[in-house]
């Protein structure tokens, strides 16, 4: 009767640190997408408001009269898009060097 071990087996801490660090950045390119996504939907949130401003007309001034009867309010988009801008860049700066390729 032989008891041989198997040393092509791992047991342990190195499958297990492939499967975080996988995870873990999964979890990060999630994070970051719904991030840029939430971004961009406060920007075109505000696309009245900068048509109005910049391309002024008759056609821009009843969409923002419009608007604002049903309770339109860009503020919102200013301050919870840079809110989330911030948030975000920073997320960016901290945790990208961890999970980005090195070269």
């Amino acid at each position: 009767m032989s008891t041989e071990s198997n040393p092509k087996k791992t047991t342990g801490s190195t499958a297990s640190t492939q499967i975080s660090s996988s995870q873990g950045k999964t979890i990060f390119l999630l994070a970051s997408m719904v991030g840029w996504l939430l971004v961009g939907g406060a920007l075109i949130y505000l696309a009245p408001v900068m048509a109005n401003r910049f391309f002024h007309s008759d056609t821009t001034e009843v969409w923002m009269a419009t608007l604002s009867r049903s309770g339109y309010n860009p503020m919102v988009a200013i301050a919870g898009g840079s809110i989330i801008f911030v948030i975000t860049v920073i997320a960016q700066i901290i945790w990208a060097p961890k999970f980005g390729q090195t070269r």
